[in-house]
């Protein structure tokens, strides 16, 4: 459909009608000011610039009419719920965002990979260890003192976890004032699309699981907690092992630097326990990564998630206060001590939970 903009003569906004009616000599009234203006080769004015915006949580293209009063607005993603503001460099190709083709005299940049929450994601040839790795950018241009301590903080604490399933950091810099880490270029598919196909059996696919659920504990032994922990943040290398990525909301258990006001929701909602979904900062500890577990396991013997919805309000209620369906009674094919083993990880009272990823695992093991 093919739009004509006219201008209102009155208060000057911009008005868009179909040019298939040759709306010329006729009039409308302003949807601001409310006069009726007349319809004239005057006031028609070009078409306004549409703008590509993307959610800096899941990358998901936003089109918006440019305007100068856009910039600086908030704007909730429609596909996955999460709040961003829109900035005038963020309208741009996020492949094409602002990094050097020679980083530092070290890196060689490849290509653009992804983005996320934190920080955007490129392939590059690192000339010290002659291979290539991937390099995780600041997305702000200009960053908070907050978000560049978490994003330090993120290098500084997954630098400290080696394990053959958790990503490996290399090096930390900064290009401008804006931080970057690079760390081992994992080449796979993630797990949320392994969810969706089928090259591997349930089976397989939660033995991958119960490796998580090491690799989770090991990190809990070193004091830290992932909290954002999703299929979407595990990718399955080719050899069909797994490896969990992005700790940019990590924290060091009791290290007392509270990176985030009480009450702000950080994380993805549909995999936070409770206390983190209602903002109580004080009561989170590493159990929050047990329930997320609880949650990827959940969908793994179900197919789907416990508690959704497209508002957000509504989600917040279902993971408050109500129970989730047991995973043998949507799938009966599921064993019932599975189904406990997955309805007692995602209790809502932590003290219920498992109290530690080993243990999680150790029971599923009995039956895979």
């Amino acid at each position: 459909m093919e739009l004509l903009t006219f201008q209102c003569t009155y208060c000057s906004r911009l008005s868009n009608v179909q040019k298939n009616v040759d709306p010329i000599g006729k009039s409308l009234k302003c949807s601001r000011c409310n006069n009726v203006f007349l319809l004239s080769s005057d006031n028609l004015c070009d078409p306004p610039k549409v703008l590509t915006f993307y959610c800096s949580n899941c990358n998901e293209a936003v089109k918006i009419i440019e305007k100068e009063e856009i910039y600086g607005r908030e704007i909730t993603c429609r596909k996955c719920e999460h709040t961003f503001s829109l900035l005038k460099d963020d309208s741009k190709d996020v492949s094409s965002k602002n990094l050097p083709l020679v980083i530092n005299d070290r890196y060689q940049k490849k290509s653009f990979l992804g983005s996320g929450a934190m920080g955007r994601v490129y392939a590059v040839f690192d000339k010290h260890l002659q291979k290539e790795v991937a390099l995780k950018m600041l997305v702000a241009r200009q960053p908070t003192a907050e978000g560049r301590t978490r994003f330090l903080r993120e290098a500084k604490l997954t630098a400290r976890l080696i394990h053959p399933n958790i990503v490996e950091i290399y090096d930390l810099g900064a290009i401008q004032d804006q931080y970057y880490f690079t760390m081992e270029y994992v080449r796979g598919i993630l797990l949320t699309e392994i969810l969706q196909g089928n090259q591997f059996t349930r089976r397989e696919i939660l033995k991958m699981f119960v490796q998580c659920c090491y690799a989770i504990d090991y990190a809990h032994e070193e004091n830290i907690i992932h909290r954002d922990l999703k299929p979407d943040n595990i990718i399955i290398q080719e050899n069909g092992e797994p490896k969990i990525m992005d700790f940019g909301l990590s924290k060091m258990i009791d290290d007392g630097q509270r990176l985030t006001a009480t009450g702000m929701i950080m994380g993805t909602i549909t995999h936070m326990p409770p206390e983190q979904a209602l903002g109580k900062i004080s009561e989170i500890d590493h159990r929050v990564d047990i329930y997320a577990l609880g949650i990827i396991l959940y969908t793994l013997l179900t197919s789907t998630i416990p508690f959704q919805s497209k508002s957000t309000y509504e989600l917040l209620r279902q993971i408050v206060s109500e129970e989730a369906v047991a995973p043998n009674i949507i799938n009966p094919k599921i064993p019932q001590e599975i189904s406990n083993i997955c309805l007692k990880a995602i209790a809502k009272n932590k003290e219920l939970r498992y109290f530690k990823a080993v243990d999680l695992a150790g029971d599923l093991e009995k039956f895979i």
